[in-house]
């Protein structure tokens, strides 16, 4: 058996398990949500899984109703796409007006110290160093709009936030055009657009969005590795994505993960054909880039101005380890501020060693069996990933004004209101029925093991496990994987298609010929 088919039958293993459990989280809230829901959206939701299944059965064949839309679509493709654009914009610019405000948790305090603003925690970046290009890149921000105010700053962050997951959207497009042809890249760019690109987190400036615009960049700069064969534009090309992996990791230390995955990839090629040694150095170069950039930022930001930063108050990985393993695997008050009593960085990490061993020893292995399924869906069965999950459910976000204009009042009623919820008052459920489909149309793509795909279901997988093994506990810690996640997806519709056309051909042919 040659290695990379090995590879697959055991990334499938792990995928399988996780994607499960997911679907089974995914499924179980959606009464909940029902329950919540207007007539008009759970109407909504019924027609867009039949539009789905529709597009999915008979866009390729010659059914009187599908040949009209599709000769229609494609006559006016243009006048759709900029209505598509025009739409899309004029919401999201909608959402950022209604929705710009405040928050108890972290975003706030990165944008009032970019500011030059008091804020409530007073060693925040001593104890969360990898917020400060984020702080950096917003104090930037603050200084060339000539110093606005917080409620102008917040939606100039915000209108950058439109502007990265738009990008984001075309880039991602584009890379799979070319990698997988139009049909992927269509419908993995829908299931982007729905899940994120409207999604109202684009009121939130935060560190999620730039984490997903990276992933989407070296998402793309890794296939056009992969399609490159002269050398030595692939060597360049390696170089920017060894430096753009270690911006991820700046922006969120998880995105290492399509490193691992890259590096694996990058093993099981070897060992299936002759690499030569300058391929080999490239591969070593792409590794060792990161490791040499992220510590001289590291070094380099220890020494800012413009907040304080104490490099041995940093939280050590064992303490988000220890956290992930408390309750229900997300953020611990009670952690958090035993870690910040303890000044010794030694002796803060030696702490949080006891506590998993502690935590893990209460457990045993059937307990701990049962914390990871449940752990599982917390982290990845909410399509609105983690709205209201932090701060406390009002603390999440607070509008700098409540509007008296009836359309932005509904969306600040919606989204923000008392009654609201996590759920967007009821009105989640278009997205989560999505999410469900997403997450079975993951599964399609078990049997594909090209590298390409491979790539996507380590990513996936990594991220995932990532999320059980350190701080996890909602579905907003996804959003930094979506571009993998709806890439799989996009491949694992097309082939539920095939799949059905090609036992339709067999029933109307082969069978009738038996006949």
């Amino acid at each position: 058996m040659k290695l990379i088919r090995l590879s697959n039958l055991i990334i499938n293993f792990f995928l399988v398990i996780l994607v499960v459990v997911s679907i089974i989280g995914a499924i179980v809230v959606l009464p909940t949500i029902i329950g919540r829901s207007s007539k008009l959206i759970v109407l909504i939701s019924i027609v867009l899984i039949m539009l789905i299944a529709f597009i999915g059965t008979y866009w390729g064949k010659s059914v009187y109703l599908a040949k009209k839309i599709r000769k229609f679509i494609v006559l006016n493709k243009r006048v759709f796409l900029v209505l598509f654009f025009l739409v899309t914009i004029l919401w999201q610019f909608m959402i950022v007006m209604s929705l710009a405000g405040s928050t108890t948790w972290d975003p706030s305090i990165i944008v009032r110290a970019a500011a030059g603003h008091s804020y409530w925690v007073k060693d925040y970046f001593s104890f969360y160093p990898n917020t400060l290009l984020l702080l950096f890149f917003e104090h930037f921000v603050y200084i060339v709009a000539g110093h606005p105010r917080l409620i102008t700053l917040t939606k100039i962050l915000n209108i950058i936030n439109l502007l990265l997951l738009d990008t984001s959207l075309l880039i991602l497009f584009s890379s799979l055009k070319k990698t997988f042809g139009k049909k992927i890249s269509v419908v993995s760019a829908f299931f982007f657009w729905t899940l994120i690109v409207i999604s109202p987190l684009i009121a939130i400036p935060y560190s999620d969005i730039w984490a997903l615009f990276f992933s989407t960049i070296t998402l793309a700069m890794g296939y056009r590795v992969i399609r490159t064969s002269n050398f030595g534009k692939k060597g360049y090309l390696c170089l920017g994505l060894g430096t753009l992996l270690a911006i991820s990791y700046l922006v969120k230390p998880s995105l290492m993960v399509y490193m691992v995955a890259w590096i694996l990839m990058g093993f099981v090629e070897m060992t299936n054909r002759k690499i030569s040694k300058k391929h080999f150095f490239i591969l070593i170069i792409f590794v060792i880039l990161p490791l040499i950039i992220i510590p001289v930022f590291n070094s380099a930001a220890s020494h800012t101005s413009l907040v304080k930063v104490e490099k041995e108050r940093a939280m050590t990985l064992t303490h988000y380890m220890a956290m992930g393993l408390a309750q229900g695997g997300g953020y611990n008050e009670q952690d958090v501020l035993l870690n910040e009593k303890i000044k010794d960085q030694s002796k803060r990490n030696q702490m949080n060693i006891n506590l998993i061993k502690e935590r893990l020893h209460e457990k045993q292995v059937l307990g701990y069996t049962k914390f990871l399924f449940n752990k599982q869906i917390s982290n990845t069965s909410d399509a609105t990933f983690g709205w209201r999950n932090d701060g406390g459910e009002v603390g999440f976000l607070i509008p700098y004004s409540n509007s008296k204009n009836p359309l932005i009042a509904k969306i600040q009623k919606t989204y923000v209101s008392d009654t609201s919820g996590k759920d967007w008052s009821g009105n989640s459920l278009i997205v989560q029925s999505l999410w469900i489909v997403v997450l079975l149309c993951i599964l399609a793509t078990l049997p594909n093991s090209q590298i390409e795909v491979q790539l996507l279901k380590y990513v996936v997988s990594g991220g995932m496990i990532f999320l059980l093994l350190f701080e996890g506990g909602r579905s907003r810690y996804l959003i930094q994987f979506l571009p993998f996640i709806t890439t799989l997806a996009g491949i694992g519709f097309v082939n539920i298609v095939e799949i059905f056309k090609n036992n339709i051909y067999y029933i109307r042919n082969v069978r009738k010929d038996e006949c």
